[in-house]
């Protein structure tokens, strides 16, 4: 009885899962940085900048030095898209964040 309950506890959830493009904005796939999206968002490999924790967290070991990310994109019908990001090396331990608002 236990599998049957849990066979259709997992069925029922992943039915009604959210997707990609079940929530509101989410078509929004608004990239930041120059490079990044020149590159059609492909800062998955060759970020090696703050932009990296958006597009592959692990490459914030790659930066050097601090760094800080200040940008805004403006859009159609008042729509807009501020990012602020910094990374900095605390106690040998590369630390970064970055605020991304639409």
């Amino acid at each position: 009885m236990k599998k049957l309950l849990l066979v259709f506890v997992i069925t029922v959830s992943s039915t009604f899962a959210q997707n990609a493009g079940d929530t509101g904005f989410s078509f929004l796939k608004i990239g930041f940085g120059a490079r990044n999206i020149a590159l059609s968002d492909f800062g998955v490999v060759g970020a090696y900048d703050v932009s990296s924790v958006n597009y592959n967290p692990a490459l914030i070991n790659k930066i050097n030095s601090g760094q800080l990310l200040l940008g805004h994109n403006s859009w159609i019908s008042d729509l807009s898209t501020e990012v602020i990001g910094a990374s900095f090396e605390l106690f040998s331990l590369p630390f970064a964040f970055t605020l991304n608002t639409t």
